[in-house]
């Protein structure tokens, strides 16, 4: 393994504690709501971050310590090795967004 370079994930796998309740239920993993309702976690939300990976058992909570970002992409300092995969999910204020375009469209075109 090379060690200049870094283990990156796409921005938008990164969770709040706000946010992972519903990008949790999308994968049905009740277990979510009782762990996000532990003590704060020191650096969040300002560089640890919730995402969800893939494993043996199914969809997982890990908590990340991230670094440098491209916006697209952010540097994993801990909480992640070579090889994890983690889901890249909507976030709830998209849901929402959504949504709310959706109702205006129908209503703007009486579907």
């Amino acid at each position: 393994m090379n060690k200049d370079v870094s283990l990156s994930i796409p921005t938008s796998s990164l969770r709040t504690r706000k946010d992972i309740k519903s990008a949790a239920a999308l994968l049905e993993m009740p277990k979510a709501r009782k762990s996000t309702a532990k003590n704060k976690v020191k650096g969040e939300p300002f560089n640890k971050f919730i995402v969800i990976k893939d494993s043996k058992n199914g969809p997982e909570l890990a908590w990340v310590q991230i670094g440098k970002s491209d916006l697209s992409n952010v540097e994993v300092i801990t909480g992640l090795v070579n090889g994890d995969k983690v889901f890249v999910l909507p976030s709830q204020s998209l849901v929402d967004y959504q949504e709310k375009f959706r109702k205006r469209v129908s209503s703007t075109f009486g579907n």
